[in-house]
C-alpha cells in the first residue's frame, strides 16, 4: 500500500503504456472493445511470455464489465498477481486516508462531492489498495499538497500452467 501511494511498486510485467491492438467488434450492432497484447513478465530474473486480452462492455446505462483473458504462453508455469488501477476524481474522505482491504469481492466508494457511488465488484475475492494522488505547489504560505484524484489497485493472484488461459472479471458502476 505504501509503494502504491509513492508510486514505487515493483512492475513485473511490461503491459504500463503499451500499445494494444484494437479488434473489430463482430459487428456494429455489438457495443464493446477488444484489445490484445502480446507481453512478458520478468519474475525472479526469468521472462515469461503472456498474452493479455481485455473485452469492456457496457452493463446497462451506468456500468461497464472489464473480462481480462490472460495467457501463459511460456513452457513452464508461472504465478504473478495480476493488477488494475483505476484514478477516480472523487470526494471519498474515508479513501482519501488510504485504503488497504483483502478478500473483497465488491467495494463502494462514496463521492460527497457529486453525492455519486462508484461501485467496483469481482465475482473472485480481490485486494484493494487506494491511495490519494496529490500535487505540491508553492503558495504565499509555503508548499502546499493539494488533493487531485483517488488512485486505486485491484488485485488479484494468478497461477497459469504453460498453455493455460484464466479470465478475471470486474464490473465499474455509477449510481
Amino acid at each position: 500500500a505504501e509503494e502504491f501511494g509513492r508510486a514505487s511498486y515493483e512492475e513485473a510485467g511490461d503491459f504500463i503504456g503499451a500499445l494494444y491492438r484494437l479488434h473489430p467488434a463482430p459487428s456494429k450492432a455489438a457495443k464493446e472493445l477488444r484489445f490484445e497484447r502480446n507481453g512478458h513478465l520478468m519474475l525472479r530474473s526469468k521472462r515469461h511470455s503472456l498474452r493479455l486480452k481485455k473485452v469492456i462492455a457496457p452493463r446497462g446505462a451506468s456500468a461497464l464489465r472489464a473480462h481480462y483473458y490472460l495467457k501463459n504462453q511460456s513452457a513452464k508455469p508461472v504465478q504473478f498477481v495480476f493488477g488494475v488501477e483505476f484514478n477516480f476524481s472523487i470526494g471519498d474522505e474515508y479513501a482519501r486516508k488510504g485504503l488497504f482491504e483483502k478478500n473483497i469481492k465488491e467495494w463502494i466508494f462514496n463521492d460527497s462531492w457529486r453525492g455519486l457511488h462508484v461501485k467496483l465488484n469481482s465475482k473472485d475475492a480481490l485486494t484493494l489498495i487506494a491511495s490519494p494522488v496529490e500535487t505540491v505547489s508553492e503558495s504565499e504560505s509555503g508548499l502546499e499538497k493539494t488533493y487531485q484524484e483517488l488512485g486505486v489497485l485491484i488485485q488479484r493472484p494468478f497461477y497459469l500452467a504453460a498453455g493455460e488461459t484464466k479470465e478475471h472479471v470486474l464490473e465499474l458502476g455509477v449510481s
